[in-house]
């Protein structure tokens, strides 16, 4: 089993730049868009993983590199619930954010089509893969 608290939430914040107190985002609320991540996630890569809303647990236990593929679909959840552009004063300081949106969304589904065809791959007795390969 996979705290998203403890482990996995600690990584969104470092993804999100949201690592330092007064954080702009609770661990619930992050925790959330983990859950939804991995939940939306199975729609394009079964991976089997079963979120525990209440508990804010996964099962089984995520390899990390998992855990990765999960905050990036967070992150880009986040993001585009975002506006494109945002202004602050002092300095003057002016973002666009679709492009990040699009470097993000890409990325993604290039991972999910990478673990689809690890997937695929892992799945196959030791003649199939001989015979792949």
């Amino acid at each position: 089993m996979t705290s998203i608290i403890n482990e996995v939430v600690p990584k969104m914040r470092r993804a999100i730049d949201d690592n330092k107190p007064p954080y702009v985002y609770t661990d619930e609320a992050l925790a959330e868009y983990i859950e939804d991540g991995i939940e939306s996630l199975e729609i394009d890569w079964e991976h089997g993983y079963v979120v525990d809303r209440e508990a804010h647990t996964i099962e089984p236990n995520v390899v990390p590199k998992h855990q990765a593929v999960f905050v990036l679909k967070a992150k880009y959840d986040m993001f585009l619930r975002q506006p494109d552009i945002s202004f602050n004063t002092g300095d003057l300081s002016v973002t666009a954010k679709a492009d990040v949106k699009k470097i993000v969304s890409d990325r993604l589904e290039n991972v999910i089509e990478q673990l689809k065809i690890l997937d695929g791959v892992l799945v196959l007795s030791d003649v199939e893969i001989a015979d792949w390969i």
